[in-house]
């Protein structure tokens, strides 16, 4: 007869589905439905190394999206998918724009120094660099600049002109004449010469018009066809002048075909005198701005943007075949009409690479023939003299295959002064870019020729994310002392701290040497002087 009374709760409660799966509570007809639609869908798993970068915190349940559900998710925040995203958003549709990275650009990024980096007297002014991963001068009249325009885009961004584009032949710079009163205005060219190209680059201007005069180069190099031009003439472009408009002015390899050489120098000269004499533009802060100008139209039209954040594997539908949606690194299940995805975050077997011969490479291993190599340098020196109103502009040089700098194919190298907000006063970033496999291999005799090293050559290394910075790893970091004018004269200094003197050494192209030293310690100056033909003189 004696009662006894239990008190006690349910934790939790299990229920079973028609799925056959166990849920902890009751399942609603449109989850139940839901399950149905993703067991009907394949699941792919996506590139498996994608390490993003820190937020400073670890992700959690409250970083989940309130949303799951969007017409388009656009995983990397290049210039393609910055595009796409803030187009799809102009027009209303729904967009969730993801990047693994905690920085904006993916490959086209523009990133700081790390701040352990070697910058010698730069090291306090570390932020103040901006160091693009994918340099590029833009055309004036380019597709990009009209779309810019077009899209209202270009109120986010600012540019400088390039003052000049200059070329690497027979062992010197020389400036490119641009427009037509520097084509007569230059010493490079003789009288006769400066009648030939500017009639030659007339016809190239209105080429589409004469197609019939060059309908036999078309598949050819354009090489010959500026060999032979005019055709059925006596040939009258001389070899400099076949050099300067297939290196400089339509800045294509030796293998490019007649079109694609004509269509290439068209495009140069269509963008002359539009913002400047030069064909050229550069946006100040580095070319990361540009997909981070798209990204913010897409976000004023509601653009949903989460960095640190990347979908580990997608779904596809296997009735019509088509993707779906995804898994984020969190776990989160999302879904969309349309899903726009990179290179980088797909499996490698979705791109297998070409194989092209290489020595240097075992019988198992494969080369990208579209690899390209690339530096970035810091000097403390111009290459070049700055121009005569004494402004410092970006320029642009092309340096075309070359036994004496060791360039097997065209190199470009873009000099950036602190004009363009990428670095601070008194510093110069250099940007080469040229088709190759081995960076230092390939710039080794460039960076000879018009630098003085101070910081030996770092190893070639990825950008870690982590920190979204570019160490002294990237590319190749030189600081240059020396001042190396374009007459060929020299000058390097240096100071002993531990005995006070100071010495320099001036060298000029004829051969004269002066040297000059002092001592703090008892004001004692001496100098020696050396002359071409020998003769010395030396003072205290």
């Amino acid at each position: 007869n004696t009662h006894v009374t239990l008190n006690f709760s349910i934790q939790k409660y299990f229920y079973f589905s028609s799925s056959g799966r166990w849920y902890s509570r009751p399942r609603t007809m449109a989850e139940e439905s839901e399950q149905d639609v993703l067991d009907s869908w394949e699941i792919i798993d996506l590139a498996n190394d994608l390490s993003g970068g820190s937020s400073g915190r670890e992700l959690g349940k409250d970083d989940t999206l309130p949303e799951t559900s969007y017409e388009a998710i656009i995983v990397g925040t290049g210039l393609v998918e910055s595009v796409v995203s803030a187009a799809l958003s102009r027009i209303g549709k729904t967009v969730l724009h993801l990047d693994k990275n905690c920085y904006y650009g993916s490959e086209w990024a523009a990133l700081p120094v790390d701040a352990s980096s070697p910058l010698g007297p730069f090291q306090k002014k570390w932020r103040q660099f901006s160091l693009d991963r994918c340099p590029k001068m833009v055309y004036a009249r380019g597709a990009l600049v009209d779309l810019l325009v077009q899209s209202k885009v270009s109120r986010y961004l600012e540019f400088r002109g390039v003052s000049r584009t200059l070329s690497f032949i027979d062992g010197k710079m020389v400036e490119v004449p641009c427009s037509a009163a520097d084509v007569f205005n230059t010493d490079l060219l003789s009288f006769v010469e400066k009648n030939v190209i500017k009639r030659f680059l007339t016809f190239c201007l209105n080429h589409d018009q004469h197609t019939a005069d060059y309908q036999d180069f078309v598949s050819r190099p354009f090489k010959d066809f500026l060999a032979s031009w005019p055709i059925g003439k006596k040939p009258q472009l001389s070899s400099f002048l076949q050099r300067l408009v297939l290196h400089s002015i339509a800045m294509c390899s030796d293998d490019v075909s007649t079109a694609d050489g004509l269509n290439a120098t068209q495009y140069y000269l269509r963008s002359i005198g539009r913002f400047g004499n030069t064909p050229f533009l550069w946006p100040l802060y580095g070319c990361g701005e540009f997909p981070q100008s798209f990204c913010r139209m897409s976000a004023v039209f509601g653009g949903v943007y989460v960095l640190n954040r990347f979908l580990k594997s997608i779904f596809v539908d296997k009735d019509e075949p088509r993707c779906v949606g995804g898994t984020c690194n969190l776990g989160q299940k999302l879904k969309s009409k349309w899903l726009v995805v990179t290179k980088e975050y797909c499996p490698p077997s979705w791109f297998p690479m070409a194989t092209v011969a290489d020595e240097s490479q075992s019988d198992n291993e494969t080369v990208d023939p579209r690899s390209v190599s690339r530096a970035v340098l810091l000097t403390t020196k111009s290459i070049s003299p700055v121009t005569k109103e004494g402004l410092e502009e970006p320029f642009l040089l092309t340096i075309p295959p070359c036994e004496d700098l060791k360039a097997k194919s065209l190199t470009h190298l873009i000099e950036l002064p602190s004009s363009t907000a990428v670095c601070p006063s008194g510093c110069y970033v250099i940007q080469l870019t040229t088709l190759g496999s081995k960076a230092e291999e390939d710039f080794n005799g460039i960076i000879d020729h018009f630098f003085t090293r101070t910081q030996p050559v770092a190893e070639r290394a990825e950008c870690p994310a982590s920190e979204g910075a570019v160490t002294s790893a990237i590319g190749d970091v030189t600081l240059s002392s020396a001042d190396k004018s374009s007459d060929d004269t020299a000058q390097q200094s240096s100071t002993d701290k531990s005995s006070g003197v100071q010495s320099s050494t001036h060298t000029s192209s004829d051969g004269t040497v002066q040297q000059s030293s002092t001592d703090k310690s008892s004001g004692v100056q001496s100098s020696t002087h050396t002359s071409s033909d020998g003769t010395v003189q030396q003072s205290s």
